[in-house]
């Protein structure tokens, strides 16, 4: 496990840093810094979780890229801190054992991807950024719970990672109006508070002049910041500019949010159910789902009450039924099938 720094200096210097690094793409790995002096860990790591696409890893330290692939392929459906930021979405300190109940310790998330990640527990700082996005700093542990006392300080600084996150927003945007970093690569338009169009980033701009409605959304009269609109060239998220912005006061910012849309959160036992029905037996359904959530042979056989022999007979006929031969091919059988767009 990290060592603990609990000195003032060390954390207030942490802190410091972060904000040398305001409206730089390092603040969010400076910020990270900050809270890693805060709690032990064991490893670390920035998400932007969005309303609308699959989370994206920004930086990482000590998980591997093996468990980043398996989360991204599938198992981020399972996340209990995804399933929190779409239904809340609001800026807060939140662990894992917090946000789950006692059906969610028995659930896949816990069992199937946990293990495989080596952590028992995670301490999520969330903070919003611009269309219903957020950044999640991070904090894993291996061996045991994160206790009262460590919540409870980074609690107490969230304030100052809120101030600071909501300063670095606001520079990145400015940044953005006056053609600086990361001009290029964001699709955001301002509407001023008289409907005139006084900023588009290049992003938006090249992905106007290929899709026609989204010229025609920017002059809309009628779009209210809160609103979230479909385009040919994604989600357009509508946000209010504040008086005092200096961007355009009492405007309204446009963000494209491009790309393919993340699938629902979901639970595990209605997409095992669906994945199963029709091609398994229920003995052969029980098995695979073991199988899945990491049961070895004879703990599967222990867990159903029959014999070693008869849990290999079920495994090899599922198999045979699948078309496939081992355990790694039952997994990406299942992640595939929950990567596929189904009706409803």
């Amino acid at each position: 496990m990290a060592p603990r720094i609990t000195e003032p200096g060390r954390v207030f210097g942490a802190f410091g840093d972060a904000a040398k690094a305001v409206g730089t793409a390092d603040f969010h790995r400076h910020l990270l810094g900050a809270l890693r002096t805060l709690a032990p860990w064991d490893a670390a790591d920035v998400v932007r979780y969005s309303g609308f696409a699959a989370p994206d890893f920004l930086h990482v330290d000590g998980l591997s890229q093996a468990v980043i692939e398996v989360y991204l392929s599938g198992f981020y459906r399972f996340d209990p801190f995804y399933h929190w930021w779409r239904e809340r979405g609001r800026g807060a300190v939140v662990t894992l054992r917090r946000l789950s109940g006692p059906s969610d310790l028995e659930g896949e998330y816990f069992t199937g991807f946990l293990p495989r990640s080596g952590m028992v527990d995670e301490l999520g700082v969330f903070l919003p950024s611009v269309g219903r996005t957020a950044i999640a700093l991070f904090l894993e542990s291996a061996t045991k719970h994160f206790g009262q006392r460590d919540i409870a300080r980074v609690e107490a600084a969230f304030p100052l990672f809120a101030g600071l996150n909501e300063a670095h927003v606001a520079r990145s945007l400015a940044d953005l109006r006056q053609g600086g970093d990361g001009a290029e690569q964001r699709a955001i338009a301002i509407i001023d508070r008289d409907g005139r169009a006084v900023f588009a980033s290049p992003a938006w701009r090249a992905a106007e002049a290929a899709h026609p409605d989204l010229r025609a959304l920017k002059m809309d009269a009628s779009l209210r910041a809160g609103e979230r609109r479909r385009t040919a060239a994604g989600l357009v998220h509508a946000e209010a500019l504040g008086a005092r912005s200096s961007l355009a006061p009492n405007g309204i910012l446009l963000v494209l949010e491009a790309g393919v849309p993340a699938l629902p959160p979901l639970d595990f036992d209605a997409a095992f159910e669906g994945f199963s029905t029709g091609r398994l037996t229920r003995r052969e359904t029980q098995i695979a789902r073991l199988i899945l959530t990491g049961y070895p042979t004879d703990a599967i056989a222990k867990a159903l009450g029959i014999g070693r022999g008869t849990v290999k007979n079920h495994r090899r006929r599922l198999y045979d039924k699948l078309d496939i031969t081992t355990e790694r091919e039952l997994f990406s059988l299942f992640l595939a099938y929950l990567a596929t767009p189904r009706p409803g």
